[in-house]
């Protein structure tokens, strides 16, 4: 009966290194799957970020044809930054030149 009983767990022992093999088999199969789409998906990530920087340097090529040379097209977010940056150069300079004539 105990060699029987060992039998039977060695059974049992054999069946689930089986199926962990079977596990770790499909698992590496899914990792393998996922790290394709990543990589899939970085490759499209990249080849827009291409596309949109080359439309966006034909648009600025365009807009210094149209415009003169030095010209550049800027979306709303860039056009605040860049009207905050003025705002605050000539709040610089109206503070240095008030120091300077002691005022």
């Amino acid at each position: 009966m105990y060699q029987t009983y060992q039998y039977s767990a060695a059974g049992n022992v054999m069946q689930q290194a089986i199926t962990n093999l079977q596990n770790q088999t499909s698992w590496n199969q899914q990792g393998t799957n996922l790290s394709q789409s990543i990589a899939d998906s970085f490759g499209r990530s990249e080849a827009y970020k291409t596309a949109e920087l080359s439309a966006s340097n034909r648009i600025n090529a365009l807009a210094q044809t149209i415009y003169g040379n030095g010209a550049y097209i800027v979306d709303n977010a860039e056009l605040q930054t860049l009207q905050t940056q003025i705002t605050t150069n000539g709040q610089n300079q109206t503070f240095w030149q008030n120091e300077i004539n002691g005022t």
